[in-house]
């Protein structure tokens, strides 16, 4: 069955290395992180959320992480709602981290340069 992971910002590829073996992706970490360092993967991992599937290879996992490819996830806004009401939406969407949940939607409008 596919492994989901959160690889959180400033992490390191010790921890990766590690969070995977724990995971049972990998066997030996130590080989991930020379991996990592002979393929100057290390310094490209990008933060997120990722699915892998079972088999999957060292380099493909270095690779997915590195490009970014990212496990997504949909919300549905239906046609006619105010900007608010897709707001109150996103808020209640466990998997979308909230960063913007303590400004009023009239802030966040004003930000994104549209009218109120």
């Amino acid at each position: 069955q596919p492994v989901d992971y959160i690889f959180e910002p400033g992490s390191s590829i010790f921890v990766l290395a590690h969070d995977f073996k724990k995971l049972g992706l990998i066997n030996r970490p130590i080989y991930l992180i020379a991996l990592a360092k002979l393929t100057r993967l290390s310094p490209q991992l990008k933060a997120g959320e990722y699915r892998f599937m079972p088999g999957i290879k060292p380099l493909q996992l270095l690779d997915q992480i590195a490009k970014g490819r990212v496990l997504s996830h949909q919300i549905t806004v239906v046609e006619g709602w105010t900007f608010a009401k897709m707001l109150d939406a996103i808020k209640k969407e466990p998997k979308i981290k909230q960063t913007i949940a303590n400004f009023p939607p009239e802030t966040i409008m004003t930000k994104l340069g549209s009218p109120i």
